[in-house]
C-alpha cells in the first residue's frame, strides 16, 4: 500500500471518529427512543382496531340472530332515537 492510500484512510477514520464523538448523543438517542415508541404506538393501534372489529362483528352476528324483526323494520320505541340522529 502507498503512503497517499494509508493517508487518505487514516483521514477518512480519523474524520469518522471525530464526527462520532462531536454527535450530541442524548439528543440522538432520545429521537432514537421516540421513533420506536411512536412505532410500537402505530403497531398496537392497528392491533386494536383489528381486535375491535372482529368483535363488532361478532356482537352484530350475535344480534341478527336473536332479532325478531326483519332488516328494514323499525322495533318499537326506536323511532326516537332515528329523528334524533
Amino acid at each position: 500500500m502507498s503512503a497517499s492510500y494509508k493517508t487518505m484512510w487514516g483521514g477518512g477514520l480519523a474524520a469518522f471518529f471525530g464526527w462520532l464523538a462531536s454527535l450530541n448523543w442524548l439528543g440522538l438517542i432520545g429521537t432514537l427512543i421516540a421513533i420506536g415508541g411512536g412505532a410500537v404506538n402505530i403497531y398496537l393501534n392497528v392491533q386494536k382496531h383489528k381486535r375491535e372489529k372482529i368483535e363488532h362483528e361478532a356482537k352484530m352476528e350475535a344480534l341478527r340472530r336473536r332479532a325478531p324483526f326483519r332488516s328494514g323494520d323499525i322495533p318499537s320505541g326506536a323511532e326516537q332515537y332515528i329523528n334524533e340522529g
